[in-house]
């Protein structure tokens, strides 16, 4: 289940009609944690652990995005059946509607590889925030798909309410005496800077926090080498690397990777540890950039991690 989730969150774009919404909060309504999100579950349904919604039987299940700040209309703006059909997706239905005054797009996938699967998808927003519900049904089961879709159409919306970003997180981090102070967070990812600033993040030193389902197959050294090689599909070149070694985590298994590259030019830090615990991996990757690199700022925070 946790495989068929990444590729949804990896595939899932967004489309294009009139459908009505659940317009009020209702007794039934649950608070999807970590979110603003609340939403009406199908029946069976139960709080997902180590993701943002709701997981229903052994393999299906609705996961929460929600990307603040972010832009719906940016992330909206280029999506087609077309594009879809390109990628080997099936657009199934697709639909335009209202959601708690924000405008909201309802759509089906399916693969053209595999029709015993559809995804149900439901994004919503403003200029401000982008949020996403992705329903995962496995099988070919009517009953399903039409609770999924009545679950996500009876989503309501908090914008204003105070939330914890990491409630359902599989980890904590305890940065009340570390440098590197949470920030925000961006879906499943949660990210960490000096003193907490949000303005010109990119520029600055940061951590990334990232929960990863395991197949307990894969290493943390593995798992550190594909996350280097993402960086340099990214156009971090002339990477360097200054040490790898295992470096466990409060009695969990870790691995350690410190390396110098470049960035159009600059000089860029890279700090990737790597820890795992049964069906969890985190992937905690910092960046900082200058010709000094004081790595015990990232090594401050990761050492605070644990499992829950």
């Amino acid at each position: 289940m946790a495989n068929k989730i990444i590729i949804t969150l990896l595939l899932s774009v967004i489309a294009a009609t009139g459908l009505l919404a659940q317009s009020e909060l209702t007794e039934k309504h649950q608070l999807v944690s970590g979110t603003r999100v609340w939403m009406i579950p199908p029946e069976g349904a139960v709080p997902g652990i180590g993701f943002n919604g709701f997981q229903i039987g052994e393999e299906g299940a609705i996961n929460v995005m929600e990307v603040n700040p972010g832009n719906y209309f940016s992330s909206t703006e280029n999506v087609s059946k077309e594009k879809f059909e390109t990628k080997g997706i099936k657009m199934m239905d697709l639909e335009e509607l209202e959601l708690n005054g924000y405008p909201a797009k309802y759509f089906c996938l399916q693969s053209v590889d595999d029709e015993t699967s559809k995804t149900h998808n439901l994004v919503f927003g403003d200029s401000t925030f982008s949020v996403m519900l992705i329903g995962v049904n496995p099988g070919v089961d009517e009953n399903m798909d039409a609770a999924m879709k009545t679950a996500l159409l009876s989503t309501q919306y908090q914008k204003e309410m105070e939330i914890d970003y990491m409630a359902n997180a599989p980890f904590t981090l305890d940065d009340s005496e570390t440098t590197l102070k949470f920030a925000q967070a961006n879906a499943n990812m949660f990210i960490f800077t000096p003193d907490g600033v949000t303005e010109n993040i990119q520029n600055t030193t940061m951590l990334l926090a990232i929960p990863l389902p395991s197949d307990g197959l894969t290493t943390p050294s593995a798992t550190c080498e594909l996350m280097l090689n993402g960086l340099k599909e990214k156009g971090i070149t002339d990477i360097e690397i200054i040490s790898s070694e295992e470096h466990n985590i409060n009695d969990y298994t870790g691995y350690e990777i410190i390396a110098k590259s470049t960035m159009e030019g600059k000089m860029l830090n890279i700090y990737i540890q790597v820890v795992a615990e049964d069906k969890v991996q985190v992937v905690l990757q910092g960046i900082s950039g200058g010709e000094e690199f004081d790595v015990e700022v990232f090594r401050e925070l990761t050492q605070t991690l644990h499992f829950k």
